[in-house]
């Protein structure tokens, strides 16, 4: 009887991975984190596709999500360790297996993590830990570092190897250097722009913000690294407050700031727009110049902002700085936009 068990349990081991395993072995399933079906350590990240496996050490976007796939498996030699040759498939049934709680315990940033279905290429559905990668509005590449944890209580998924997760990664506003080869002047596509890293020997260049944007001329001798990411999205709030106007935006995600002033041109349509910078209180006009020329407006910048293009003058509620440049004359009452003002009965 005892060599009968012993060769139906044999053979159960090597069926295919199937539901009719999971119910012959339900109590002695366990769950592990990050590895693929070989238990090899994996990390993957999702887009809408489905989730891809990439390098531990490739830079992460903001707002990125990093998968680590959960494998449900027997732990036939009851080690705590994922063995070879045990049985072990991807976790996609929670009322096979007890779905797990996961536990962090972050020793560089922080990031939220949860347990969902997710879609892994070359694989099918799997639940796995999702991390979101938290937002870097800053000019350098972050770290985020710890365990990620999964089991029926921290303390018991921090005993078995299987069931922790040493995730190491870097994140930047939009992953990777783009021209870390020390960027020396050239165009920057909006959807390919994050960190520079500029040869701090080439004097004077030319940033050239898409074909018709804008065009930034500065001096980059020394400079460091900085976050170029820009776009032109429509900013709906801002512009619900300006409802007669037609606007356009520009706008620089990471507000970088020089080293030394340069000369920012915004492009327009003419000289009869009107040019504001977006704030939290309003638009705010710039003190530029038209330049004939460049047919845009011209004016002195060291940080580059958000920038508001009207076709007709706006009510500011931020007062002007006088920056020493002339430019088309702001709205006539900067204080309080003409508006009547019930303390004074103006």
């Amino acid at each position: 009887m005892k060599k009968l068990f012993a060769l139906t349990l044999a053979a159960v081991m090597t069926v295919s991975m199937s539901t009719v395993a999971f119910a012959a072995y339900k109590d002695g399933w366990k769950v592990a984190i990050g590895v693929d079906a070989e238990g090899e350590k994996v990390i993957y990240k999702d887009d809408d596709n489905g989730a891809y496996k990439v390098d531990g050490d490739s830079p992460f976007d903001s707002g990125d999500e990093i998968v680590l796939p959960l494998l449900a498996f027997v732990d036939a030699n009851d080690n705590g360790v994922l063995d070879d040759g045990e049985f072990k498939q991807y976790y996609d049934d929670k009322d096979d297996v007890k779905m797990p709680k996961v536990y962090t315990e972050w020793t560089v940033g922080k990031a939220e993590a949860k347990i969902e279905m997710v879609k892994i290429k070359d694989v099918g559905y799997s639940y796995a830990v999702i991390i979101t990668v938290p937002e870097n509005t800053g000019n350098k590449v972050k770290d985020l570092s710890g365990w990620i944890y999964v089991g029926t209580s921290k303390s018991s998924a921090e005993k078995a190897s299987y069931s922790k997760y040493k995730l190491e990664a870097s994140y930047a506003p939009n992953g990777v250097e783009v021209n870390a080869t020390e960027f020396t002047g050239g165009t920057l596509e909006s959807d390919d722009t994050g960190i520079i890293k500029f040869d701090k020997t080439a004097g004077e260049i030319d940033i050239e913000f898409g074909d018709d944007t804008a065009l930034f001329t500065v001096d980059v001798t020394g400079q460091g690294k900085l976050n170029l990411a820009w776009n032109t999205d429509y900013e709906k709030e801002f512009a619900a407050e300006y409802d007669y106007a037609n606007i356009d935006f520009v706008t620089f995600e990471g507000s970088p700031s020089f080293n030394k002033t340069g000369t920012l041109y915004i492009y327009a349509d003419n000289e009869d727009t009107f040019l504001y910078e977006v704030t939290a209180d309003g638009a705010k006009a710039i003190k530029a110049e038209w330049d004939e020329d460049y047919e845009a407006w011209r004016f002195k910048t060291r940080t580059l902002s958000s920038y508001a293009i009207s076709d007709v003058e706006l009510e500011e509620r931020v007062v002007t700085e006088d920056k020493g440049e002339s430019s088309k004359p702001a709205s006539s009452d900067t204080s309080n936009s003409g508006k009547p003002n019930p303390d004074t009965g103006r």
